[in-house]
């Protein structure tokens, strides 16, 4: 009993429907124009999920979780470079990182740190944005196997706070991270 005639009025029914949703301005089209190696840095920082890459475009070849992971460890570095115990430049991350949804952003740390020790033992570079190339660069010189082998299993170990149907707050786990990652 369903003919064209009908799935060609229940296509304009549905196209009318979605129309009267998107009330309001249309936004301009915008054009983005990038070079081939921002291109790659981009697919790189987003490791190919297309939604990340839009929001590294968006942001002006930026990521704020991968920024953010980097002042932390950059943080960590310099403590440790100091021999200092002053905790503070570092706890005080708490707040921007309990913002984060804390899934993602575990992944972020565990895929910076393995890309740290890529360039370190490899000497591969698993990130093509500029900026970031330099920092891992130094953090890979300043950072040892140990310690990022340490930080790796920090994270791995908080993942299981962060499942599905675990009722502790958000910023008990990143303070007792964020204090863990002092200990190494």
């Amino acid at each position: 009993s369903f003919n064209e005639e009908e799935e060609s009025r229940y296509e304009s029914e549905v196209a009318q429907k979605e129309s009267l949703k998107t009330k309001g301005p249309v936004e301009e089209k915008k054009v983005l124009h990038l070079t081939q190696g921002e291109i790659e840095g981009v697919i790189s920082v987003s490791r190919g999920i297309p939604e990340r890459a839009e929001e590294i475009m968006k942001n002006q070849l930026k990521d704020e979780n991968l920024q953010l992971i980097y002042k932390l460890l950059e943080t960590l570095a310099k403590l440790k470079r100091d021999r200092s115990r002053i905790y503070y430049p570092v706890l005080e991350l708490n707040q921007e990182i309990t913002s984060k949804e804390l899934g993602s952003f575990f992944d972020d740390v565990i895929f910076v740190i393995n890309t740290i020790l890529k360039k370190k033992s490899l000497g591969i570079e698993g990130i093509l944005l500029e900026d970031l190339r330099g920092k891992t660069d130094v953090l890979s010189t300043e950072l040892t196997y140990t310690m990022l082998e340490k930080y790796l299993s920090i994270f791995y170990d908080g993942r299981k706070y962060i499942t599905l149907g675990v009722n502790i707050n958000k910023e008990t786990i990143i303070n007792s991270l964020l204090l863990k990652l002092l200990e190494v």
